[in-house]
């Protein structure tokens, strides 16, 4: 299997993409996968030779002479045919990757995917998923996170399907439960398009529990949970910004007040717990569903645990035949609903 990453895509980059590569091959038992790295090849060499000292029958470089950068509008993005990013796109259009990762503008990924690789029949639009931890059991995708900001019913229906899709591929369940976000349980909470994305799922096939709130979120209390991409965005920064300042205040406090240290001394465990739990790093990336390839998109701010995790993401997806499943899922689904109209 052959990953393309964007050597070039994120704040860290690329010496912090690099080194995730490292510690990805490192961990890679049975060494089965192969990384393509698009990018400036001096720079690449030069910033962390230890990776294509190790790792260099396993490791290619596709040079490239230009960089997409983070506050780097979409249409002019995807005009930089010979950018990191853009060659990256092509090399798994052509089939010559499995699976890209970038930790890139995010804007200029998903239009650069659109262009290159294209949407999935029957999807009319993209969209991002990510894990969001689970104090109960069971597994959490939230999905849209910020591909789209102004959706449609028929969107969401088909965000829903894609996150059903996502969950059966990568973890088996059966029949993942999907959760429409909403302001209340009851069936007329919410705004136009949650009411009448609400009616859509209710007559769907899929296994749609209903509402779910923003604090049923992280109890597990649906498999998927679906909504709207400048909300799921919204959501997602307020958690990351929740995490960040909750470990900082604990730090600050230390420092204040030395008395403090006893009592927080006996939390570190626990801290440090709930800190890995709703690390963005964990996860890795976000898969953009909804396009003909596996595409993984990283946090900007990705570091070297990010990134590795990121790679690991795209290579499950990949090898669970994802993109194929949901083709597969999309035209029985659209069938059954001609049917049964």
């Amino acid at each position: 299997m052959n990953i393309v990453v964007d050597g070039h895509g994120g704040d860290h980059a690329p010496k912090e993409v690099l080194k995730g590569i490292y510690q990805f091959l490192s961990e890679d038992s049975p060494p089965d996968t192969n990384i393509i790295i698009t990018g400036k090849k001096s720079v690449l060499l030069e910033e962390y030779p230890k990776l294509f000292e190790k790792f260099k029958d396993r490791v290619k470089i596709v040079h490239t002479d230009d960089i997409v950068e983070m506050d780097e509008s979409p249409s002019n993005a995807i005009k930089k045919i010979n950018s990191s990013m853009m060659v990256g796109l092509d090399l798994v259009k052509r089939g010559e990757g499995d699976a890209f990762v970038s930790a890139g503008n995010s804007g200029a990924i998903m239009a650069g995917a659109l262009l290159r690789i294209g949407r999935i029949k029957g999807i009319h639009r993209p969209a991002l998923a990510t894990f969001m931890p689970s104090f109960g059991n069971g597994v959490n995708l939230l999905i849209d996170v910020g591909a789209n900001v102004d959706s449609k019913p028929r969107n969401i229906l088909e965000f829903a399907l894609m996150g059903t899709i996502y969950v059966k591929s990568i973890f088996g369940i059966d029949e993942p439960t999907v959760g429409l976000l909403s302001i209340g349980e009851e069936e007329t909470k919410g705004n136009k398009l949650v009411s009448e994305s609400y009616a859509i799922l209710k007559n769907s096939n899929l296994n749609f529990i209903g509402n779910v709130e923003g604090n049923d979120i992280l109890t597990g209390r649906a498999n998927v949970v679906v909504c709207d991409g400048f909300v799921g965005n919204v959501l997602l920064k307020f958690g990351e910004g929740v995490v960040k300042n909750l470990y900082n205040l604990f730090k600050k406090e230390m420092k204040h007040n030395p008395l403090n240290f006893i009592g927080i001394i006996f939390l570190i465990p626990l801290i440090k717990r709930l800190k890995k739990i709703l690390d963005y790093a964990e996860y890795g990336g976000a898969p953009l569903l909804g396009v003909k390839k596996t595409c993984i998109i990283s946090h900007g701010r990705s570091k070297a645990r990010a990134i590795k995790n990121a790679i690991r993401v795209a290579k499950e997806f990949a090898q669970h035949k994802g993109i194929e499943r949901i083709e597969e899922e999309i035209i029985k689904f659209k069938g059954d609903r001609e049917n049964e109209q």
